[in-house]
């Protein structure tokens, strides 16, 4: 179940920066572990004031998807659980209420670079980013 949180609790907030952190770190092996640690308190703060859309199994949040306007954060999905579809079901729900969605990936984030071209996304440019030295595209889907 997909629940849009106008409110979020400490449990709730702690559950998804737990989902944050550990995706972080699996997805990009090519980043330093420090990176993702050090920027914990930042996301921490920032999470409460975007749009987050949770996936719910059993009272447990598994999965969510940060929305900040039309720009995803991230979609992140506990280990265990991906590859089940959460993904596109958290995609699916920002859509219901954007016409236009951005977000940036890593180049060598090959699994999210892949689903977010089957999920009808397209390069708009190319780029290097400066704290991580990595090269990284920002994504456009427009509903048509």
């Amino acid at each position: 179940m997909i629940k849009k949180l106008t409110e979020m609790s400490t449990h709730q907030l702690g559950q998804i920066m737990n989902i944050w952190l550990h995706s972080n770190i699996e997805a990009h092996s090519f980043i330093s572990r420090d990176y993702w640690v050090g920027n914990y308190n930042l996301v921490e703060q920032m999470l409460p004031k975007s749009d987050i859309y949770v996936y719910y199994q059993n009272d447990e949040i598994i999965g969510f998807l940060g929305l900040d306007n039309n720009y995803i954060a991230g979609i992140f999905v506990k280990k265990e659980s991906r590859n089940k579809g959460i993904g596109r079901e958290l995609l699916n729900e920002a859509r219901k209420e954007k016409n236009e969605l951005t977000l940036s990936v890593y180049k060598k984030n090959d699994k999210a670079m892949k689903f977010y071209m089957r999920n009808d996304f397209v390069v708009k440019s190319k780029y290097a980013e400066k704290e991580t030295e990595q090269v990284s595209y920002d994504l456009f889907w427009k509903n048509t």
